[in-house]
């Protein structure tokens, strides 16, 4: 994230949490192998509306498509959330 953006955000009372994508897979998925599409799967499973964007996904492969799945990895972890 800019440094701009960050202190935007901060000045506004948003807090402000970054992650590796390692972290994010370690914060998420602990003690597991955890790659993208590990990281996918527990997005989709955590939130079932998902499940449609990653069966299109699973078959074309496309970088901007996990990205979204990382982003909503991101949402998750930040909220402090790991539900099983």
């Amino acid at each position: 994230m800019g440094i701009e953006a960050k202190e935007f955000l901060e000045q506004h009372g948003v807090g402000v949490h970054e992650f590796t994508l390692a972290q994010l897979k370690a914060r998420l998925l602990p003690g597991q192998r955890a790659n993208k599409i590990n990281l996918a799967e527990y997005m989709v499973s955590q939130y079932p509306i998902l499940f449609e964007d990653w069966d299109r996904e699973r078959s074309l492969r496309r970088p901007y498509r996990m990205a979204m799945f990382e982003a909503v990895a991101l949402a998750n972890a930040s909220l402090g959330r790991r539900d099983n």
